[in-house]
């Protein structure tokens, strides 16, 4: 028999972002599909032999039409934040131009990483624009083609994410992966 496994793409995105940007690590992933509240696990071999699981969501990239003020947006369905997971990565692909004429482009990976409870007051202050008291059965991230990402849906006004881009958490995530609780 041969054996046959798949990997969505996001998530496989991630575990490559994971492996070049974390040395004396490996990335694991689950065999089922039906594992839940965990995609990936980070795995330090090195001394401290530590792990971090990790949760990956992922959306669609939708151009902006109008383009007035964000180049594309990516939507995502309100979840419910599980505690197995250290980290949740939100993440996208999107084709940004490489000229001025918008004739040419490439595709770029978009990943925000949160730790669980960061997620969690992220999750838990979902709500519609009219009414702060209704929770918003989805959230919408946009950005432009300056790098800014903001929440656009879910709020009453849009919140800078720009902390939460990944390139911005290496640090956070590396000093995690040190001094969690280190493995029997």
């Amino acid at each position: 028999m041969n054996p046959i496994f798949t990997l969505q793409f996001n998530e496989w995105t991630v575990a490559e972002e994971l492996k070049e940007k974390f040395k004396d690590c490996s990335v694991f992933i689950p065999l089922s599909r039906q594992e839940k509240g965990i995609d990936l696990l980070l795995y330090s071999y090195a001394e401290h032999q530590n792990m971090l699981t990790f949760q990956v969501k992922s959306s669609r990239t939708y151009l902006d039409k109008t383009k007035e003020v964000y180049y594309a947006n990516m939507f995502f369905n309100r979840f419910s934040v599980n505690k197995n997971a250290d980290w949740y990565i939100l993440c996208g692909i999107c084709p940004l131009p490489t000229d001025e004429q918008l004739t040419n482009f490439k595709w770029k990976n978009i990943m925000l990483a949160f730790t669980n409870n960061e997620m969690q007051e992220f999750v838990d202050n979902i709500h519609t624009k009219k009414d702060i008291t209704k929770q918003d059965s989805k959230f919408q991230i946009s950005f432009n083609l300056n790098g800014d990402f903001f929440l656009t849906r879910g709020c009453t006004e849009r919140k800078n994410l720009n902390k939460y881009l990944f390139e911005n958490r290496i640090n956070h995530i590396l000093n995690s992966l040190l001094h969690k609780e280190k493995i029997n």
